[in-house]
C-alpha cells in the first residue's frame, strides 16, 4: 500500500493535549501491510485507564503486528494512535509512554537484577539517587527487593518475568505491552504466574494490553477480550460475552467448544425461531431486532459441548436429535464425546469426571438434548 501516514486535522497543540477522559490507549483505522500482505485492516482498539485487555487469535491473525505498531516497532499505513489522549504517530520508542515485555523477557542475562531494572533510567541521566530510588520502589512493589544483587541467570520464569516488568515500570509507563509473556512457562508454573500477573496488575491499577493465542490466559485474567482474525477485529467484549455469547462464525469456532449447525429459519413462535437443518427442526431464542433473520434465512445455530446431555432437563424447554458415537476423549476432569448426527455433522459432548462414563460402545446411536435458550443464532451474513 505505502503512502503517507494519515494525520487528523488538528494542531500541534490539540494533538499533545491530554483529556481527563481519554482512555490510556486509543487506535482508530489503523492498518499495515506488508508486501501483498494486509496484515491489519483499518483496526479500532481502546484500552481504558487500569484496564486489562487480552488481544487473541489464531497465528498470523495480526496481534503481534498490532503490539509492534503500539510500542513503535513498527509504522502503521494509516490510522491514528493516541496514548493517554496524545497522538504518537511520529514519537520514538522511548518517548511513547508505553513499555513492551518481550516474550523471552529480553533481560540482560551480564547485569543484576538492579542493573536490568535501572536500564532505561541510567540511559536516560537520571541523578543516581534518583535511580536508586525508584529500582528500590519497583522492586518492593512487584515483591523481588530480595532480588536485586542475583543475576537473571539465577532466577526462575515467574521471577524472570517480575523483573521484566519492573524494568517496564520503572519508566512511569502510560500502559505495559505483553507479548505472550507466559509461553516460555511450564503448565504448572503458568498457572500460577497468571494468578501473580493478574494481582500485580489489580495492585498497581496500571493498564495491561496483553497478546496471546493461550485462551484460558484471556479469559483467566483480562477485563476485556478482543478476538481477532486475519487482520481483523471479529468481537471485542468480557471474557463471559466471548464465551457465552459469540457474534461471528470464527468466534464460535474459536473460543471454547461449541457445535455449529447450519441450518435455514422455517418460523418464528413467542420470541423464537424454527430453524431446519440435518438435525431436523430445532429452537432458539430470538436474535435482537438489528439481526434478526426473516423466513427462509440460513443461519448458524451455535450450542457449547458442555451443553449437551443425554437427558433432557426437567421444567426446561430442550431441544433433541440423534447422533451416533464415533469417539471419546479423555481429558483430565472431562470426557469429550464426538457422535455423528448426519450429513457431516459432528456434535461434541463435554461431560465432567466422575460422571464421564457412558455404558454405550462406539457406534451406538444416542438422544442428545439442551436447553432451547443455550442456543446462539448467528446469521450466516456475519463475518467469517
Amino acid at each position: 500500500m505505502g503512502g503517507k501516514l494519515a494525520i487528523p486535522v488538528q494542531t500541534a497543540q490539540d494533538a499533545f493535549r491530554e483529556s481527563p477522559r481519554s482512555p490510556d490507549l486509543a487506535l482508530e483505522g489503523v492498518r499495515k501491510q506488508f508486501g501483498s500482505h494486509v496484515a491489519l485492516h483499518g483496526v479500532d482498539l481502546a484500552v481504558e485507564r487500569g484496564e486489562f485487555v487480552a488481544v487473541m487469535g489464531p497465528s498470523g491473525c495480526g496481534k503481534t503486528t498490532l503490539l509492534r505498531i503500539v510500542a513503535g516497532l513498527e509504522t502503521p499505513d494509516a490510522g491514528f494512535i493516541r496514548v493517554a489522549g496524545k497522538y504518537v504517530y511520529d514519537l520514538p520508542v522511548h518517548q511513547r509512554g508505553v513499555r513492551l515485555v518481550w516474550q523471552n523477557y529480553a533481560l540482560f542475562p551480564h547485569l543484576s537484577v538492579r542493573g536490568n531494572i535501572e536500564f532505561g533510567l541510567v540511559l536516560r541521566k537520571y541523578d543516581r539517587k534518583v535511580v536508586n530510588a525508584k529500582v528500590e520502589q519497583v522492586a518492593e512493589l512487584v515483591d523481588i527487593a530480595a532480588l536485586l544483587s542475583r543475576k537473571t541467570t539465577e532466577l526462575s520464569g515467574g521471577q524472570k518475568q517480575r523483573v521484566a516488568i519492573a524494568r517496564a515500570l520503572a519508566t512511569d509507563p502510560q500502559i505495559i505491552l505483553l507479548d505472550e509473556p507466559l509461553s516460555a512457562l511450564d503448565a504448572h508454573l503458568r498457572s500460577r504466574v497468571q494468578s501473580e500477573l493478574k494481582r500485580l496488575q489489580r495492585r498497581l491499577n496500571i493498564s495491561f494490553l496483553y497478546v496471546t493465542h493461550n485462551q484460558s490466559e484471556a479469559f483467566s485474567m483480562a477485563d476485556r477480550v478482543v478476538v481477532m482474525n486475519e487482520g481483523r477485529v471479529e468481537q471485542t467484549g468480557t471474557p463471559q460475552d466471548i464465551f457465552t455469547r459469540p457474534r461471528t462464525r470464527f468466534v464460535a469456532s474459536f473460543v471454547g467448544m461449541n457445535n455449529l449447525i447450519d441450518s435455514k429459519i422455517v418460523g418464528f413462535e413467542a420470541g423464537r425461531i424454527v430453524a431446519s437443518g440435518v438435525c431436523g427442526q430445532l429452537k432458539a431464542p430470538a436474535p435482537a431486532n438489528e439481526s434478526r433473520p426473516a423466513l427462509g434465512d440460513p443461519v448458524v445455530l451455535v450450542v457449547q459441548a458442555a451443553k449437551v446431555r443425554r437427558t433432557p432437563q426437567e421444567g426446561h424447554e430442550q431441544n433433541g436429535i440423534r447422533a451416533t458415537l464415533r469417539e471419546r476423549e479423555f481429558v483430565g476432569s472431562q470426557v469429550v464425546y464426538f457422535l455423528d448426527a448426519g450429513g457431516g455433522l459432528e456434535i461434541r459432548m463435554v461431560v465432567q469426571e466422575p460422571f464421564g462414563h457412558l455404558e454405550a460402545g462406539l457406534g451406538t446411536p444416542l438422544e442428545l438434548f439442551w436447553d432451547i435458550d443455550d442456543t446462539v443464532v448467528l446469521p450466516v451474513g456475519a463475518p467469517k
